[in-house]
């Protein structure tokens, strides 16, 4: 049975920059992962705002320099969130 994962990613980004281009900046994410993924959360540094989508395999892009991904999504919408989700750790990307 596989195993539906949420990639939530944590950006200082413009999130209705990443909107508009439907792809996150560079990240590092285990090759392994790719194959579960079904829904991407970008949240600003903040906490305070999330962008939520589907991810989009079609489209994503591996980096041959340094292996960093590209994350791809489609159906999203940018949402507040209330009250804001605190990162109890620097890493900027975590699966839910």
């Amino acid at each position: 049975m596989n195993q539906v994962t949420t990639i939530r990613v944590r950006t200082r980004d413009n999130l209705l920059e990443l909107l508009k281009t439907s792809k996150s900046s560079w990240l590092i994410v285990a090759e392994y992962r790719e194959p579960t993924l079904r829904f991407v959360e970008v949240y600003s540094w903040d906490g305070d705002l999330v962008l939520r989508g589907e991810w989009e395999p079609s489209q994503f892009e591996r980096r041959d320099l340094d292996g960093r991904l590209g994350i791809a999504f489609k159906n999203a919408k940018i949402e507040l969130v209330n009250p804001p989700l605190i990162w109890k750790a620097q890493n900027s990307v975590n699966y839910v």
